[in-house]
């Protein structure tokens, strides 16, 4: 009887161990650990109903990627990155380590256009959104920084 209750309370220790050894992190995006939007639930607009909204109030940051050649250095030292939104159909810029007079702006295709002054430096900041819908709309992330403008690919 003795070795039975050992031998249990050996494969409950067994279990609690092997449970607390399995990782449980998963990998998100700075957006999503900003926000808390872990999950993917609905964003709150899509196409143009994202014109000029904030991309983590409408959950498009979620499952937002920088596209590739869509990450530059800017003269100012900072980082300038175009985002974009599949579940949105949406881009939006955004700046990191960024210099106190840093201008961004996103744009598409269709003239469509967002834009931000940047007020401090070593800041992470970014637009409103444009449209971006795939196979209609192109866009691209620019900036201006220490009079230097740059301008990522279209996307």
């Amino acid at each position: 009887m003795r070795l039975r209750i050992r031998r249990q309370a050996f494969v409950i220790a067994l279990a609690v161990v092997a449970v607390l050894l399995t990782p449980t992190a998963q990998a998100v995006d700075v957006d999503q650990v900003r926000t808390g939007a872990v999950g993917l639930s609905a964003p709150a607009c899509s196409e143009e109903g994202c014109l000029g909204q904030d991309p983590l109030v409408t959950r498009c940051a979620t499952d937002a990627y920088t596209p590739k050649n869509g990450w530059l250095e800017l003269a100012g030292g900072g980082y300038l990155e175009h985002r974009y939104s599949p579940r949105c159909h949406a881009s939006w810029t955004r700046i990191s380590r960024s210099a106190n007079g840093d201008v961004i702006s996103v744009e598409n295709s269709g003239a469509r256009r967002h834009g931000a002054r940047i007020a401090a430096s070593g800041v992470t900041e970014w637009t409103g959104m444009v449209p971006n819908r795939w196979g209609v709309d192109e866009a691209r992330a620019c900036a201006f920084s220490l009079q230097v403008p740059t301008c990522t690919d279209w996307y």
